[in-house]
């Protein structure tokens, strides 16, 4: 299970967004990245920590209420971790809402040293395996290669 992905890995961002989406029975109308800078795994909102980092989205979503709550409740409880940061909603004549998000999707920097192979690992805490505990109840999607079909020649160019 990726909880934190060692980069910023914008598929897998974008399939689990889209899979959500259409598990909840909603339409991602919608997206673009807050990138930062491109070529280093920092942003421009900064680092949480030395060792992680967030990438904000922001998407557009329409469909029922209870469609887009259902959403909502699902986007904080699956892996990658994701946060949603801002939310707003507007209703239209037909009774289905937007939802314009910014959602932070978080990732690990790459460590700058790593320890040396005679220091033992560090004895993992209580309150570490509580987090180790919750984590595993997250969802975690599978993802998805999609390929798309290219039409081609014959499968042997040399019969008529």
């Amino acid at each position: 299970m990726i909880v934190l992905p060692p980069e910023k890995d914008v598929f897998l961002i974008l399939s689990t967004i889209k899979g959500l989406s259409l598990q909840s029975g909603i339409e991602l109308k919608s997206f673009d990245f807050i990138p930062g800078e491109i070529s280093t795994p920092s942003t421009n909102s900064g680092s949480l920590s030395s060792n992680v980092s967030h990438l904000p989205l922001r998407a557009n979503f329409s469909g029922s209420w209870g469609a887009i709550k259902a959403f909502l409740n699902k986007v904080e409880s699956v892996s990658p971790l994701m946060q949603i940061e801002k939310v707003s909603l507007s209703r239209n004549e037909e009774n289905f809402y937007e939802a314009n998000l910014i959602i932070n999707t978080f990732f690990l920097n790459i460590p700058s040293t790593l320890g040396s192979i005679e220091t033992p690992l560090p004895i993992i805490s209580i309150e570490e395996e509580k987090i180790y505990e919750q984590l595993s109840k997250y969802e975690f999607r599978e993802q998805t290669e999609i390929l798309p079909e290219i039409p081609t020649g014959k499968e042997n160019p040399f019969s008529f």
